[in-house]
């Protein structure tokens, strides 16, 4: 540590943050706090919460390695590297982010008015405009049409 002076507008900043994570639920607030009083020296991070349970997964290489790819990207985002914590971004953390935001992508298209449910509003739309298109020409045929 530096002796020169404390950035209190760093600081404020910072601790904004943490309480915007912590209000979020991404952050544990006892977890928190105990790390900020110097009682947890690893910090907080996105695998420490309680209710965590270890899984195991087999993806191809090839995932790993895009997931790899993506530390270095995600080390510049400042809630990403605040909830990695001082461990910094690890593969761990960036499967965890993909597995969180693929699971929210695939609710989205589930829940009511999702992109399942607005496929199913057109195509039953689309049989109804056919079955008017049809009626119309069977109109036509009958000599119901002006011509």
């Amino acid at each position: 540590m530096s002796g020169g002076p404390v950035d209190l507008d760093r600081v404020r900043s910072a601790l904004a943050r943490l309480d915007v994570l912590v209000e979020s639920g991404t952050l544990d607030l006892d977890r928190t706090a105990a790390w900020l009083s110097g009682d947890l020296p690893e910090g907080p991070t996105m695998t420490s919460t309680r209710d965590d349970v270890p899984t195991s997964l087999r993806v191809p290489r090839s995932l790993l390695d895009r997931a790899d790819a993506l530390r270095e990207p995600l080390s510049s985002d400042p809630t990403v590297v605040a909830l990695a914590g001082p461990r910094g971004v690890s593969r761990s953390i960036v499967l965890r982010l993909a597995v969180e935001r693929g699971i929210a992508a695939l609710e989205a298209d589930v829940r009511p008015g999702g992109p399942v449910s607005l496929r199913a509003e057109l195509e039953a739309l689309h049989g109804q405009i056919g079955r008017l298109l049809a009626s119309l020409d069977l109109a036509d045929r009958s000599g119901g049409g002006h011509g």
